[in-house]
């Protein structure tokens, strides 16, 4: 939905949909004459290919729209920019099944670290980053910037909610920050994360600004030591507006007594459906149109191929109007009993007096002048008290989803009998995992095009011949199946003993992988400005290979000469860049250094002796 934007100074958060909505990747775009130094997430489920195109927003402060698809140069290299400098903790077993393998997820693997929880039905749900920028140049001042959102890292178009806080380091704490480190440490003891210490005693002292009409927030970890209890039931209210996509009878109860007067409530369709009729005669309740949720399946687009998905409710808002003063809750926990009693969730306060952010503004904006055009729609108590038949078999499924995150799990790679690719072999004991009626399994590897079965209550030996380095992964995938019917489908992380310790290496000859790819890349290399076209696709189309040229042009092809001699005037770091791929083509042997054109490194031995050296200035390693 909406979010205060990334921009620096005071911000104004508002619920206007028609005309505030925000692109994920440009919200983790660093500031002008910043960059990035250090990043941390939490989310509850994550997408591979999502994760894929953050660091292109990070470090070319550029999105890209729509599903990633192929090997860009632009993916390939702002991820290595990023191995070490972000970490992504997500639920164990809520990572998605990607349409298609790409060889780049083996470069993002540890970035993420699987959080387990000790039940099945207890979950970790915080939907927040935590960014550490600094001023290009020496002496650059620390500059941060907290992100709490109700939106996974995925590609879902529903309609969610953000909240975007900057602040710069001062020099003394800042009291109000102390639930924001700790909740750092959970993670940190989770799995420990690099620059720990220094980044959150740093944390510790940035003040925060107040997005406009508030005058004062506060962090709200829920789930983890010291801050076990939520705080939305603290508070009587003139009026309540509550937004969830989830909700239960006893949480919605549990707002509305107390509550003098009305009490608002914004949910899916569906998910009031299955309260209790007393609970909504209570309630102002409102659900968006069926019009807006299936407008993408509805629209007149036969030719277009990309997935038709629904955009639902899924932001988190809790608005308590009080008669001195109007507090927003706004984060991860849904209205139901897992979100406020077993979860780990984030939320953050905003507490003001001002016109702008009282609860009658929010409905205005949610609801319009004319309620009859609202894109939400009433919600009579007589559609109320539906019965949900899938309800036993989700649980059941959730169960088996969780032990099966927690049955013992690990791969061997061998050589193949070609002596050049590998057999994988994969271990997976479910005998501690109990049977789930009319449930079958079947698992594989994440580059593999089909799974085999696995047998639940049994030791298993999964074989998989005959993998090439560069398709070797460290994910596999699981999907849980009612007869034909596919129910669950996840992937998980796990060990691989024996991956070579020059796949990465692979895979990206495997990706520049003749003359011309390598003569593209550096082309986007030395670019001054970062475009979303792909470089070597769009090139190809828009040329003929002569006969026999195999690079031997490249200075008419591409104005590669122009290029090297601005960057080496202007911006001598570009020039090192260069040389990394350069020779980390030519110690790969004399296939890839063939790659790279004699007269092209003649041209270039001119050059290297003006390579800025690594002073610093440009390093995002921390400390």
């Amino acid at each position: 939905m909406t979010s205060t934007g990334p921009k620096r100074g005071r911000q104004t958060l508002v619920l206007d949909f028609r005309q505030d909505r925000l692109d994920y990747g440009r919200l983790l775009i660093p500031p002008e004459g910043h960059r990035l130094d250090r990043a941390l997430a939490a989310t509850y489920s994550l997408d591979l290919n999502t994760l894929l195109s953050i660091p292109v927003a990070l470090f070319y402060s550029q999105t890209l729209e729509g599903k990633l698809d192929g090997e860009r140069f632009q993916v390939l290299e702002a991820i290595q920019r990023t191995a070490g400098i972000v970490t992504v903790y997500c639920q164990e077993g809520q990572i998605h099944v990607p349409d298609r393998y790409n060889r780049l997820f083996a470069f993002i693997e540890e970035m993420i670290i699987p959080v387990r929880m000790p039940d099945a039905f207890t979950s970790f749900h915080p939907k927040v980053w935590v960014l550490r920028y600094v001023r290009d140049g020496a002496g650059g001042k620390a500059f941060y910037r907290v992100l709490v959102l109700s939106r996974n890292l995925t590609y879902d178009r529903s309609w969610d909610l953000a909240i975007t806080l900057e602040g710069s380091m001062g020099a003394t704490t800042c009291s109000i920050n102390r639930p924001l480190t700790q909740f750092l440490a959970h993670l940190n003891g989770i799995h420990p994360f690099a620059d720990f210490h220094r980044f959150t005693r740093d944390l510790a002292k940035v003040k925060f600004d107040v997005p406009e009409g508030f005058k004062r927030l506060a962090f709200h970890p829920v789930g983890i030591d010291g801050h076990r209890e939520s705080p939305i039931f603290n508070h009587d209210a003139d009026a309540t507006l509550c937004m969830s996509p989830f909700i239960d009878d006893e949480t919605v109860t549990k707002l509305r007594d107390r509550v003098r007067g009305d009490f608002w409530l914004f949910g899916r369709k569906r998910e009031m459906a299955k309260l209790k009729r007393e609970t909504v005669e209570g309630c102002n309740a409102y659900f968006i149109s069926d019009l807006v949720v299936e407008g993408e399946s509805l629209a007149d687009v036969d030719d277009s191929s990309e997935e038709r998905l629904d955009q639902d409710l899924h932001a988190k808002l809790f608005v308590f109007q009080q008669p001195d003063a109007c507090r927003w809750f706004v984060g991860s926990a849904n209205a139901t009993g897992a979100a406020h009693a077993r979860n780990t969730e984030f939320m953050v306060e905003l507490v003001g007096g001002d016109r702008r952010v009282t609860l009658e503004r929010a409905i205005e904006d949610l609801l319009g002048g004319d309620r009859n055009s609202s894109v939400f729609e009433k919600f009579h108590p007589e559609s109320a008290g539906q019965p949900d038949p899938d309800a036993k078999r989700r649980a059941a499924v959730r169960r088996l989803e969780y032990e099966l995150a927690r049955a013992p799990l690990r791969g061997r790679l061998d050589w193949a009998a070609n002596q050049t690719n590998y057999d994988l072999t994969i271990s997976l004991d479910l005998r501690g995992v109990r049977e789930a009626k009319g449930l079958t399994l079947v698992a594989g590897p994440l580059n593999c095009s089909e799974l085999v079965p696995a047998e639940i209550g049994k030791p298993n030996h999964l074989a998989f011949a005959n993998i090439r380095e560069a398709e070797i992964s460290r994910f596999v995938v699981f999907a849980i199946y009612d007869g034909e019917e596919l129910l669950r489908h996840f992937v998980l992380r796990y060990e691989v003993d024996g991956i070579p310790a020059t796949r990465n290496d692979t895979i990206f000859k495997s990706i520049v992988s003749n003359s011309d790819q390598f003569f593209e890349y550096l082309r986007f290399l030395l670019a001054d400005d970062f475009t979303k076209e792909d470089f070597f696709t769009q090139a190809q189309k828009k040329r003929k290979k002569s006969p026999g040229d195999d690079g031997f042009l490249w200075q008419a092809r591409l104005p590669i000469f122009e290029s090297i001699v601005v960057a080496a005037s202007r911006d001598p770091v570009k020039l090192r860049a260069v040389d990394g791929v350069i020779q980390r083509l030519r110690a790969a042997g004399p296939a890839e250094e063939a790659l790279v054109p004699p007269e092209f490194l003649d041209f270039w031995e001119v050059f290297r002796p003006l390579i800025a050296p690594p002073d610093g200035k440009d390093s995002v390693d921390g400390e």
